[in-house]
């Protein structure tokens, strides 16, 4: 049953790890902490608790276990998500296998076989072997990485497939071949792939979705591409419905554990750089096939990393993207480096020319800002007031993109320093400049103010007392228990029913996992609420206890004011009816509740 597999592989996978695969986790207490993948910030306010196998943001309010988590950052729907947790688990799934075979599951298919022939093709031809492996490449990158050739042939692929049973139609899915409409509908197809290098693009589940292909001039004259300037010395897949390319970076699949573990990603152009970086050790690296990111490809950066080194070729273009990635992953908070090649072309290059240096060369990689002051000062000369006001003009803009006050500052007294002009007339003339223009689609829209503070509003005194004493409770229930149980009246009526429960089958209940679920819910809310408590919970026994009796007293005090207030709302309502001996009656009850009051306040 569907049930007991969620079950099963819930037990074998513990949500840290799932989640460690994605984004980047950090210790917090008994929980851990990250910035939220769904939603842009700089402060962390996504959390996740072992204990309780739930993740929480208190950002954007989304919450979940290990499934609604894969469903979210893989937008994929519970059966897909099952398979790819099943997998990771080692469990079988015989009963959704039909469940899962889609159209899309068909285009992936066509993927891995078409993967297999062009593998084949590769290790047949030690014309391209002998070109790669004189390139730096190795057997087993050239394995790992799935490299092939397409074969300078109109229809080897085509065929290839068609004899395994697949449709035209579902070839034509995929993006692997062009339709010629001059030719009869039945046979109008032909490769788009022809005596090309192939690489592999996988999207972040490892599903094969697309290729980028170089071109290979052997010894023999092509038969199926006459005008290479024409054709691209790359070509690449086009958009389908499984490959947007602005959503994918090539080797995350492979490479996004060690870009969590180095909490730093390396972006480079193409893939050829990207494997000979890999190949000496570069493994926290990524290309974007093409220049510019996008803010998509950097949103999955940003889920594992918050600093970016960019790479990028060492030509007009290459400056260029590089300038605009800058704005962009500065205004999604991330640290950004730039890897300045000034010895070659790229880094692919670079590794030929100083195939040691590259380790060395990426320590080397300077802050984004530091990039554009030593840019600036190789094309303006600040030994006159010109030049230092033309430099100011290059640089301020881009400073205007930094969202983090304590490096403006930082930027600002080492302009002051380099141009040896006094810092108030440079923030001056900081305040008056614009920001250089950035692209309106990428910022996201904040949440509405009111919103926000009416949120906060809606949530009274007792309720934040109540949660703040239980979620200690939930960590500590032994200590706490007296406590907690002989004040059950006192606390917010949101927790009355989980409190009743624990008074009458006992503590144990809170880790029961077959309880009413919404009282289950209640308990995972605790459990991940405590990190905002984590300093309380790091203190010995004694200070504890006081602190939790002082949260007591005063949820018995905000108990009896609001008594207080329903005392008086009777009295008036008494007096309306004339009704002296209710009056006498709640003025009695008024004066009990505030000698009560008056001895909390002692």
């Amino acid at each position: 049953m569907e049930f007991d597999a969620k079950e099963e592989i819930k037990s074998k996978l513990n949500i840290v790890d799932v989640l460690s695969s994605y984004i980047q986790l950090h210790k917090a207490g008994t929980n851990y902490k990250a910035c939220c993948p769904f939603h842009n910030e700089k402060t962390p306010s996504f959390f996740v608790s072992p204990q309780r196998q739930i993740w929480h943001c208190f950002g954007c309010g989304k919450t979940g276990d290990i499934f609604t988590f894969v469903m979210n950052i893989e937008n994929v729907d519970f059966i897909t998500a099952l398979k790819i947790l099943a997998d990771k688990a080692g469990v079988k799934l015989p009963r959704f296998d039909s469940k899962i075979n889609s159209q899309n599951k068909t285009i992936y298919n066509i993927f891995t076989d078409v993967i297999n022939l062009y593998q084949s093709n590769l290790n047949k031809n030690s014309e391209v072997k002998d070109y790669l492996l004189k390139r730096g490449l190795t057997e087993n990158i050239i394995q790992e990485f799935k490299l092939g050739f397409s074969n300078d042939n109109w229809n080897e692929a085509l065929n290839y497939l068609i004899d395994k049973g697949y449709t035209p139609k579902d070839l034509l899915e995929t993006g692997l071949f062009i339709q010629n409409t001059n030719k009869p509908s039945s046979n109008n197809l032909y490769d788009r792939f022809r005596a090309r290098i192939m690489f592999p693009i996988f999207n972040n589940s490892n599903e094969p979705v697309a290729f980028t292909g170089r071109i290979f001039e052997g010894s023999s004259p092509l038969k199926t591409i006459k005008n290479i300037d024409e054709t691209g010395k790359y070509v690449n897949s086009p958009q389908t419905k499984v490959y947007e390319k602005g959503k994918i970076l090539y080797g995350l699949n492979i490479t996004k554990r060690y870009i969590s573990q180095q909490n730093e990603a390396i972006v480079v152009e193409g893939t050829m750089d990207f494997l000979s970086a890999y190949l000496k050790g570069v493994q926290n690296i990524v290309a974007s096939l093409g220049t510019a990111l996008t803010i998509d490809q950097l949103t999955l950066l940003k889920r594992l990393s918050d600093k970016l080194i960019l790479a990028y070729d060492n030509d007009e273009a290459g400056k260029m993207a590089t300038e605009r990635n800058i704005k962009l992953a500065l205004s999604l908070g991330f640290q950004i480096k730039i890897l300045n090649i000034t010895e070659a072309k790229d880094i692919s290059d670079f590794i030929n020319i100083l195939p040691d240096k590259l380790s060395e060369k990426i320590t080397q990689s300077l802050p984004a800002m530091d990039f554009y002051i030593n840019h600036g000062l190789s094309m303006y000369n600040t030994n006159n007031v010109s030049g230092k006001n033309e430099f100011l003009n290059y640089f301020l803009p881009k400073l205007k993109w930094e969202k983090d006050l304590i490096q403006i500052s930082h930027y600002l007294n080492k302009l002051s320093a380099v141009l040896d002009v006094d810092i108030h007339a440079i923030e001056e003339t900081f305040k008056t400049i614009s920001p250089e223009e950035t692209e309106d689609v990428y910022s996201k829209p904040s949440k509405n103010k009111f919103e926000l503070d009416n949120s906060k509003l809606l949530r009274s005194k007792s309720e934040s007392l109540s949660e703040i004493i239980l979620s200690i409770f939930v960590q500590n229930p032994l200590m706490l228990k007296k406590l907690v149980l002989e004040n059950i009246e006192f606390f917010n009526f949101k927790y009355q029913d989980l409190l009743a429960l624990i008074k009458t089958k006992g503590i144990e209940i809170i880790n029961d996992q077959t309880i009413d679920p919404l009282i289950k819910e209640i308990i995972d809310d605790l459990y991940i609420n405590n990190v905002k408590y984590e300093d309380l919970l790091k203190q010995n026994e004694e200070i504890i206890l006081a602190e939790i009796n002082n949260f007591i007293k005063l949820l018995k005090q905000e108990h009896y004011k609001n008594k207080i207030n329903d005392i008086q709302v009777e009295i008036k309502n008494a007096e309306n009816r004339n009704d002296s001996v209710r009056i006498n009656e709640l003025i009695n009850e008024l004066n009990t509740v505030c000698k009560i009051i008056n001895k909390l306040n002692i």
